[in-house]
C-alpha cells in the first residue's frame, strides 16, 4: 500500500469506511489521511480529520481518475443548543507519502506513540495458547523471534468478562468448562507462579480481556427493580479519578481484608452463575435495544455471541465499573501480571437506545455510540494501569492485604479485528489482531508493535514460494506473525514444518522488533530499469538494547557495542530470486545525518560479492540453507546514492 496511485492503477473506486468494511461493499481505512502528490513539482498537499474528533461514523468515496475524494460523517446529534464541533488540518509537504504521513505522527503522536513504552520489550512474534507446560528454555523460541503469549480466552477464567472472579487469595475456581483448554482448578498462585517463569526466560504473557461480552449460556430475564432504577439514573460516564479507583481497589481487596466498612465486589455471591450475576449487578448494561450500522437494522432482543455470551454496553456505569474491578484484580493479585489484550472490537459499529452520550443521533433518535463508550472505557483501563499500584503500596488502610509483588504500568493492546481506527487507538500500546489486514496492523503500527493472526502451517509455509511471499509481506509493513506454538487455539500449532521457515526468518524479526518507520521523505524507493527486477523497500529505525530480550543482535558486521539505533532497510518480494535490486536513498543522508544513526541494509550471507563506491551487491531476504542473517554498514556521503542488491534463492 506504499506507492501513491495515478488515478488508474493501484487506484479502488468506491467507499471505504474508518475503522471496518462494511461486508463485503466497501473497504475500509484506519486514519482520515488523503494526500496528492504533485511529483513533476516535487510537492504535495494533504487533508486530515481530526482524530480527537467524537468517534462516530466516518466514509470515504473515491472515485478516478480525477482524483476526487469525499468524507462523510454520520449519526452526530446537531440541534440549536447541540453544536458539533469539527477539525481537519491541511498541509503542504514534499511529494512523498512518508512526509504527509510523518506530519501526522507529529501532530497527533499520542495516537501513534504507545503510552507505556516498555511495549517494545515484549515485540516480537505471538502466540494465543492456553498451555502451562511449555519449556520456555528452549532456544527454538528465541530463534524464532518470538517474545509473547496472549492467555487463551478462558484458560483461567470461568466465563466471559469474570475474568477473575471475587474471591480470596487462597480460594480456587474452575475455569470454562466449555473452552478448548483443559478444564481445571484455578488459583491466583498458578497464575502468578506461570507468568513468573515465563519472564524469567525472557518473555511476557499478556491477560485476556473483553470490553463488551458477558457470560455464558446467559438466560435474560426482566430487570429487576434495583436494574431499572439504575438505569433510570445514568446520564453517560465520567473520567474516573484516583478517589473512585480507589473505592474500587477496596472493593477488590474486601474478600482479602475482611473490613466491613468495604463495599462488596460486583457479583459477590452470584458470581458462579453468570445469568445470576448479570440480573443481579450488570442487567441495566445489556444492549436490548439497539442499532447495527454494518447491517443497517435496529434490534429489539439481547445480542448473544461467543458460548452463548451477551452484549454489553461498556459505557453504563455498573458495567463500567464491573470492568475497571476486573482489572484492578489482575493487577493487585496476580504475580508477574504485565498487561492485557482487549478483544472483539465489532460491537463499537453499535448504537444502544437506552442511554444518550449526549453527541449521538441514529435512526431518527438519541443513542448512545459504544464507540464513544469503548473509547472512554479505554482511557479508563489507561488510568487503572497506571494508577493502582502507586495508590495500592503506600497506603497505609491496605496494611497486611495479600497483594501480589510490586509492578509498574502495565501494557493494554487490542485486537482491532472488526474496527481498527486511529482515534480508539489512542489509550493504547500496539495491537494483536486477528484477520488479514495486514495494511490496517502495519499503518497502525508505525510508532508501536503490531501482531498478526497466522491461522495455519498452510498459510505461512507450505512451500519455498509461499512463505517467502508471507514471511516478506511481515517485514515489509513491520508485522510480526503468530509463531507456531504448542497449544495455540484457531492460530498454527507447534509444527516442525512451519519451524524451519520461521527460525530462517526469526532473526530478521528479532533485528527489526524495536523498530518504528522512517518518515523521512525519499529516504528509500526502489527503482526499475533494464536488468533490475521490481522489489518493494521499507524503513524502519530499529533500536538495540543490550538489556532486552535480543541482547544478541544478528549485526555481525554492525560497529561496536555502543551502537542504539540503526535504520533498516527491508528489501522484499523480489520478482526474480536471480537479478538485482536497485535502491533510490536520496534522502536518506539527511534522516541519519540528524538523528545520528546507522544505516543497515537487512542481507543473508556474511560474504560481500561486490563493492564499489556507492554500490553494494550481496544476498537479500530469501530463506535457504547457509550462514545466518546479518545487516551490512552502508555509508555514504552522497545525496543521490544508489545501492543494488543482488537477491538470490
Amino acid at each position: 500500500p506504499l506507492l501513491p496511485s495515478d488515478g488508474h492503477d493501484g487506484w479502488w473506486d468506491g467507499c471505504y469506511r474508518y475503522g471496518s468494511p462494511r461486508e463485503t461493499s466497501c473497504d475500509m481505512i484506519t486514519a482520515p489521511l488523503v494526500s496528492v502528490l504533485d511529483l513533476g513539482r516535487g510537492v504535495g498537499v494533504s487533508m486530515m480529520l481530526s482524530p480527537t474528533d467524537v468517534p462516530l461514523d466516518l466514509w470515504l468515496n473515491l472515485a478516478g481518475p480525477a482524483g476526487n475524494f469525499t468524507f462523510s460523517r454520520e449519526n452526530h446529534r446537531i440541534g440549536a443548543a447541540q453544536p458539533v464541533l469539527l477539525a481537519l488540518d491541511l498541509f503542504a509537504h514534499e511529494a512523498d507519502w512518508r512526509a504527509s504521513l510523518a506530519w501526522a505522527v507529529d501532530a497527533y503522536a499520542e495516537y501513534f506513540e504507545p503510552v507505556n513504552p516498555q511495549v517494545f520489550e515484549l515485540a516480537g512474534l505471538g502466540s494465543y495458547s492456553w498451555t502451562l507446560t511449555t519449556d520456555m528454555s528452549l532456544p527454538v523460541w528465541k530463534e524464532m523471534g518470538y517474545t509473547v503469549n496472549w492467555d487463551l480466552s478462558g484458560r483461567f477464567f470461568p466465563y466471559m468478562a469474570m475474568f477473575l472472579p471475587p474471591v480470596g487469595w487462597n480460594d480456587t475456581w474452575t475455569n470454562d468448562p466449555e473452552g478448548t483448554q483443559p478444564f481445571s482448578n484455578v488459583t491466583f498462585a498458578e497464575i502468578g507462579d506461570w507468568y513468573t517463569y515465563v519472564q524469567s526466560q525472557g518473555f511476557a504473557d499478556l491477560s485476556y480481556f473483553n470490553n463488551n461480552e458477558f457470560g455464558i449460556n446467559v438466560v435474560v430475564g426482566p430487570p429487576n427493580a434495583a436494574s431499572q432504577q439504575r438505569k433510570d439514573a445514568a446520564h453517560g460516564v465520567r473520567p474516573i479519578d484516583e478517589s473512585a479507583l480507589l473505592d474500587i481497589i477496596r472493593r477488590v481487596l474486601s474478600t482479602s481484608v475482611r473490613r466491613s466498612d468495604y463495599s462488596t465486589p460486583a457479583c459477590a455471591s452470584t458470581w458462579p452463575n453468570a445469568s445470576a450475576c448479570l440480573a443481579s449487578d450488570v442487567r441495566d448494561a445489556l444492549l436490548t435495544n439497539s442499532y447495527d450500522t454494518l447491517g443497517d437494522r435496529r434490534v429489539t432482543a439481547p445480542l448473544y455471541s461467543w458460548q452463548n455470551a451477551v452484549v454489553m454496553d461498556p459505557g453504563v456505569p455498573s458495567y463500567h465499573n464491573f470492568l475497571l474491578e476486573q482489572l484492578v484484580r489482575h493487577i493487585v493479585y496476580e504475580n508477574g501480571f504485565k498487561g492485557i489484550v482487549i478483544d472483539r472490537t465489532e460491537w463499537m459499529d453499535f448504537y444502544n437506545f437506552d442511554y444518550s452520550d449526549g453527541v449521538s443521533w441514529v435512526d431518527g433518535q438519541a443513542a448512545q455510540s459504544l464507540q464513544v463508550t469503548y473509547a472512554q472505557l479505554a482511557a479508563d483501563l489507561r488510568t487503572a494501569l497506571h494508577l493502582t499500584t502507586r495508590l495500592l503500596r503506600p497506603n497505609e488502610e491496605f496494611a497486611g492485604a495479600k497483594t501480589a509483588t510490586p509492578k509498574g504500568d502495565g501494557i493494554m493492546l487490542m485486537n482491532t479485528l472488526g474496527n481498527g481506527r486511529l482515534d480508539i487507538f489512542r489509550h493504547m500500546d500496539g495491537s494483536f489482531s486477528e484477520g488479514y489486514a495486514m495494511n490496517e496492523v502495519g499503518l497502525l503500527g508505525v510508532r508501536s508493535p503490531a501482531i498478526l493472526w497466522t491461522y495455519g502451517t498452510n498459510e505461512c509455509c507450505s512451500s519455498n514460494a509461499v512463505a517467502n511471499n508471507f514471511f516478506q509481506q511481515q517485514l515489509y509493513m513491520g508485522v510480526c506473525p503468530m509463531a507456531p506454538y504448542p497449544g495455540n487455539d484457531h492460530s498454527i500449532p507447534f509444527d516442525p514444518a512451519a519451524v524451519v521457515y520461521y527460525t530462517a526468518y526469526g532473526p530478521l524479526f528479532a533485528a527489526i522488533a524495536n523498530h518504528v518507520w522512517l518518515l523521512d521523505p525519499f529516504v528509500v524507493s526502489v527503482v526499475t530499469s533494464t536488468g533490475t527486477v521490481d522489489a518493494k523497500a521499507n524503513a524502519f529505525v530499529c533500536v538495540f538494547d543490550s538489556g532486552s530480550m535480543y541482547s544478541s543482535r544478528p549485526l555481525s558486521d554492525a560497529p561496536s557495542s555502543d551502537l542504539e539505533q540503526a535504520i533498516m532497510f527491508p528489501i522484499v518480494m523480489a520478482s526474480d530470486p536471480f537479478g538485482k535490486v536497485t535502491l533510490n536513498l536520496t534522502g536518506l543522508d539527511r534522516a541519519w545525518q540528524s538523528r545520528n544513526l546507522h544505516p543497515y541494509l537487512l542481507y543473508r550471507g556474511t560474504r560481500l560479492v561486490e563493492a564499489g563506491e556507492f554500490t553494494y551487491v550481496f544476498d537479500a531476504l530469501w530463506p535457504g540453507a547457509g550462514p545466518v542473517w546479518t545487516a551490512l554498514p552502508y555509508q555514504t556521503n552522497s545525496p543521490n546514492a544508489v545501492v543494488t542488491v543482488a537477491v538470490q534463492e
